[in-house]
């Protein structure tokens, strides 16, 4: 290739540099000084790759450059690994790794190593134009060796990533002494395992919260095969987890000992089980046993096991100062301990300091009548109630039939009700010591009660056939309707009852068609009092 140059104005001299290692590189041509304007180069690679070009003009004394990029003809083909196959298991400790050359690559490097891709901790070549490497002291533990060929193209290193295998197997290590199982002998023990082949770290990790906890000692990572580690004398069971790492990758093998000693659960002492509290300020406090990991103080004045009052969440210490309230009731205290990974808890009972009063309503004014179709019904909190409940209904005390608040903690609940100037039955429950209480009042609705009314068939009439549909008003007020028909009095049933129903209409088969007089009686339900009024029809 013929590289020619304009002369320029002022320059003495030229030189022309060609490489294809990066900007300002020579290894393919460097023309040295000459007042030619052009260069012939031969033998140039057709390695596809860039081809870094920089002219040099010599003015006034000191030479300036000019840089300028080409790409060669051909195209590039990067190196690779051939032997041993990509893949395969080293036959060794000692092996000779090979790559082709490649077409455009200017160097090489090979690296190996075992904590990931990438890595070099066992073998990093350099740069170098070899197209082998001879490694020895190669571990042979059947780990997988990371091998990375970086080849030098156009000035940029690229990189191939290959996998192969150790020689030999890769065994965990395992923790021998004390034997696995056993009790320990004190306070001072020193666990120690096989370094068999493989691992280069290992970890050990002891407590007594459960399956790989660590809250007695962890060892961090360590190349040693033994740790002396002071662990306590209470009798529980020490989790013991060893972690061997292979291939990159850890891996862990699980053990159980028993502490020496003798376990002891831990048990509130203060104040005395049983006994009224002080005041709203409380101190508990526990025995911390021997054994227990951790404790968790639960209050509450629902039931067995509540924690509507506190909940100390998991700790260490052996005392919780809580503020309770004076209100007279039950507080049920539960004092769990967490022994071998297993939280276990024993019950306790006390008593509030005050005195406890159910809730009552005090808005609508009990007894009074409603104003209209929502009401606000409103009671005080008491002392004590650990939650409250609304029930209203219209056919009996203690009756739900038009609303039903669930249990709540607040002291109102806005209700639509109806407003046909019946008796409303208000009944409000306190929650205290975990059993439900209840006060019952009475309201009038608004408006006017009326009678419901059969309408069809028209009363007195001759009945169609022997299936009829009786229809009546809903009246305002009913809760519940019933329709008797009969045909021995007034009143008598021995043809249809529908029993307590709140449809206004049912549908009749089997009536009589021989003309005789048919008594209906018509009954409904206001205040939890059945009213009736009777008629009369004539059989087909």
């Amino acid at each position: 290739m013929t590289f020619a140059w304009s002369a320029g104005v002022g320059p003495a001299a030229y030189q022309l540099w060609l490489g294809t290692t990066g900007v300002g590189s020579q290894n393919l041509y460097n023309s040295g000084s000459t007042t030619a304007t052009s260069e012939t180069v031969n033998g140039l690679p057709t390695d596809g790759v860039t081809l870094f070009a920089r002219l040099w003009s010599l003015m006034n004394g000191t030479w300036q450059s000019i840089d300028y990029l080409y790409t060669e003809a051909g195209t590039p083909v990067p190196a690779a690994l051939t032997s041993p196959t990509p893949g395969s298991t080293l036959p060794g400790s000692s092996v000779t790794f090979t790559w082709t050359a490649g077409t455009g690559p200017t160097a090489y490097q090979l690296w190996l190593g075992t904590t990931g891709i990438g890595s070099s901790n066992l073998y990093n070549s350099g740069s170098t134009t070899a197209t082998s490497a001879s490694v020895t002291g190669l571990p042979a533990y059947g780990q997988t060796v990371y091998a990375t060929l970086g080849a030098l193209i156009g000035g940029v290193w690229q990189y191939a990533y290959y996998t192969y295998t150790e020689a030999g197997t890769p065994v965990p290590a395992a923790l021998t002494s004390p034997t696995p199982g056993s009790v320990l002998p004190g306070s001072s023990v020193t666990f120690t395992w096989s370094g068999l082949t493989g691992p280069p770290a290992y970890e050990l990790w002891l407590g007594t919260t459960g399956v790989g906890s660590l809250n007695l000692y962890d060892s961090g990572i360590t190349p040693a095969t033994s740790e002396t580690v002071t662990v306590p004398t209470n009798g529980v069971t020490l989790f013991a987890r060893l972690y061997s790492r292979i291939n990159g990758t850890w891996q862990l093998i699980d053990y159980l000992y028993t502490e020496s000693g003798t376990f002891a659960p831990a048990a509130l002492t203060s104040p005395q089980p049983a006994s009224t509290l002080t005041g709203s300020s409380v101190t508990f406090t526990w025995t911390g046993g021997s054994g227990p990991a951790a404790y968790q103080l639960w209050l509450g004045t629902t039931g067995v096991g509540s924690q509507n009052l506190y909940d100390s969440g998991a700790t260490t210490a052996t005392s919780e100062t809580v503020t309770v309230p004076a209100n007279g009731v039950t507080v049920f205290a539960r004092l769990y301990q967490l022994i071998n990974g297993t939280w276990q808890s024993g019950d306790y009972t006390y008593t509030e300091a005050g005195a406890f009063a159910p809730a009552a309503l005090t808005s609508p004014t009990p007894g009074s009548t409603l104003t209209g179709s929502s009401a606000t019904f409103t009671w005080t909190g008491g002392s004590g109630p650990a939650a409250y409940q609304l029930w209203l209904g219209t056919t009996r005390v203690g009756s739900q039939d038009l609303y039903d608040s669930g249990s709540t903690t607040a002291t109102s609940e806005i209700v639509t009700v109806p407003t046909n100037g019946v008796t409303v039955f208000a009944r409000l429950w306190s929650e205290i010591d975990g059993s439900w209480r209840s006060t019952d009042y009475l309201y009038t609705e608004a408006g006017t009660p009326a009678p419901p009314a059969l309408t069809s068939p028209t009363p007195g009439s001759a009945l169609t056939g022997s299936s009829v549909t009786f229809t009546w008003t809903g009246g305002s007020g009913p809760a519940a309707y019933e329709l008797w028909l009969g045909t021995t009095r007034v009143g008598s049933q021995n043809l249809y009852d529908s029993g307590a129903t709140k449809a206004t209409t049912v549908t009749v088969s089997d009536l009589p068609t021989n003309g005789v007089t048919v008594y209906a009686r018509l009954w409904w339900e206001i205040d939890a009092v059945w009213k009736s009024a009777d008629y009369t029809y004539t059989a087909q």
